[in-house]
């Protein structure tokens, strides 16, 4: 009777010693600079304030079973695309690349929307005043065709043409007005293949955006 008391209590203490041990671990993994089971909207932000795009690698699982909830791996990828969104910092999507995530995080990263909003080979947008106002669009027959009257639709169907036509590979007539020589530059590049184009962007956050693009195509 005696040794089975015995055999209870140390049972009993075996199990109570469990969540100690995993709140030590816990401590030791915090102490050491992770974030087991960080919420990860949280470390972009301190990611962010800190400049250091790395902390979110240090999103590690919880030392304790949990269920549901994103993985280790899909909340360190959460976690450099909200910090890409806050700092505008195209080079962190490269440790998303090549993926559908890192293409969309470069869109995120983007500092300011395009002048023209191109739907390759199908149509082009673009706004007369604002963003919020609804945008004009020309169809790819409608542009090709010269149908378009206003000087913005002429000219966001140019970058359009020039993006899927083969003939027409020419940015000079937007010389000297910066947002839409940048854009005609980077879809030029993109049908090119050509990284020295990129260099001939001004837009420092979209010259960054167009080289990477261009080597993870």
């Amino acid at each position: 009777m005696r040794n089975l008391l015995r055999a209870v209590l140390i049972c009993i203490a075996l199990v109570a010693m469990i969540p100690a041990t995993w709140i030590a671990i816990y401590a030791a993994q915090r102490a050491l600079g992770y974030f087991p089971g960080g919420h990860f909207p949280t470390i972009a932000q301190y990611a962010a304030e800190q400049g250091d795009v790395r902390l979110c690698r240090r999103i590690i699982g919880l030392p304790w079973p949990t269920v549901g909830g994103p993985s280790t791996a899909d909340a360190r990828l959460s976690c450099i695309h909200d910090y890409a969104s806050l700092t505008h910092d195209p080079s962190a999507c490269e440790l998303l690349m090549p993926s559908e995530y890192g293409w969309s995080c470069l869109g995120v990263a983007r500092e300011k929307g395009e002048i023209c909003s191109i739907n390759y080979g199908k149509d082009v947008s673009w706004w007369i005043e604002s963003p919020y106002d609804d945008p004009q669009k020309a169809t790819f027959e409608e542009c090709k065709h010269g149908q378009e009257k206003t000087q913005k639709g002429k000219d966001c169907c140019h970058i359009l043409l020039l993006s899927s036509e083969p003939g027409i590979n020419d940015c000079s007539r937007f010389e000297g007005d910066t947002p839409y020589m940048d854009l005609c530059l980077s879809q030029l590049a993109m049908k090119q293949k050509e990284q020295n184009l990129c260099a001939g962007i001004t837009d420092g956050n979209a010259r960054s955006i167009c080289g990477i693009r261009l080597k993870y195509m």
